[in-house]
């Protein structure tokens, strides 16, 4: 059985899902849970819209 702690991440940017700019906070925190000792096993941006944050937070 695994022990190491999972957790996923979710970028809520216009910009970055359109593509315009790069995502530097999602990166952030992988890295931060990494060397926290998670294992980040998703990482999903989606545009600043209440359907795409739900949707993204009932994938993970």
């Amino acid at each position: 059985m695994e022990n190491t702690l999972k957790a996923g991440i979710i970028v809520v940017s216009d910009t970055v899902y359109e593509g315009s700019k790069q995502d530097v906070s999602g990166e952030v925190a992988r890295e931060i849970l990494s060397s926290r000792g998670y294992r980040v096993v998703d990482k999903i941006v989606v545009p600043n819209r209440y359907r795409e944050i739900l949707r993204a937070v009932n994938e993970l």
